[in-house]
C-alpha cells in the first residue's frame, strides 16, 4: 500500500521544509518519495500576464505542468507499490487541493496557514527567480492565496489545517502523529 501524503498552502508556509524533515524521520521506518510542484512550472514565457496589472500569474494552476505532474505521481505510486514495505508519496505545493483528479490521489491532506504580515515577511526574505517584482505579492499572490484557499475549504474534504506560525517541529510532529493514526 502506497500512503499518499498532500502538504499544500500559503506561498512560504513550510511546505518544503515539513516534507524534508519528515523525509529524515522516516528515512528507516518507510520507502519515501517526494514530489514537488514548484518541479513542474512552466517556462515564464508561457506564464500569462493579469491583462489588470500586467503580472506574471505564477499563483494559478495554469502556472504549471499539470498533466505532467499528475503523470508523475501516478508513475511513482505504481514503482512505490512494487516494495515490500510501507511507502509513502509526499506531494508538496502550493496548489494541490485545487485540481479534482490530482486531489483524489491524496490519502491524506494537510494546508499551511500564516497571516498575511507573516506571509509577506518570509516571501521578501527569500529569493525567486525570476525575481518577485514590486507589487507581486499585493496584488497577485496573496490574492491567489486567498482565493484557492477558499475553493479548497468549500469543496475539499479531510483537509487538517496548519498554523505556518507555531513551532516548526510543533507542526511537524503534529503532522507525523495524525499519519501514524492513520496507519493504525
Amino acid at each position: 500500500m502506497v500512503l499518499v501524503i498532500g502538504i499544500s498552502g500559503v506561498t512560504n508556509g513550510g511546505k518544503t521544509s515539513i516534507t524534508n524533515e519528515l523525509k529524515k524521520r522516516w528515512k528507516k521506518q518507510f520507502v519515501l518519495h517526494t514530489v514537488h510542484q514548484d518541479d513542474y512550472y512552466k517556462d515564464e514565457a508561457d506564464i500569462a500576464v493579469d491583462p489588470e496589472n500586467g503580472l506574471l500569474q505564477w499563483d494559478v494552476p495554469e502556472a504549471f505542468h499539470m498533466v505532467q505532474m499528475k503523470a508523475a505521481i501516478k508513475e511513482s505510486i505504481l514503482k512505490l507499490e512494487q516494495s515490500p514495505s510501507q511507502t509513502i508519496l509526499i506531494v508538496e505545493g502550493i496548489l494541490l487541493f485545487c485540481d479534482s483528479d490530482l486531489n483524489k490521489m491524496f490519502d491524506r491532506r494537510y494546508f499551511l496557514t500564516l497571516p498575511l504580515d507573516e506571509a509577506k515577511l518570509r516571501r521578501g526574505n527569500r529569493v525567486y527567480e525570476p525575481h518577485d517584482v514590486p507589487g507581486l505579492f499585493e496584488k497577485h499572490v496573496w490574492p491567489m492565496y486567498l482565493h484557492y484557499k477558499r475553493q479548497m475549504e468549500k469543496y475539499v474534504e479531510n483537509v487538517v489545517i496548519l498554523d505556518g506560525t507555531n513551532d516548526f517541529k510543533t507542526v511537524v510532529d503534529s503532522v507525523q502523529s495524525d499519519v501514524v493514526q492513520f496507519l493504525q
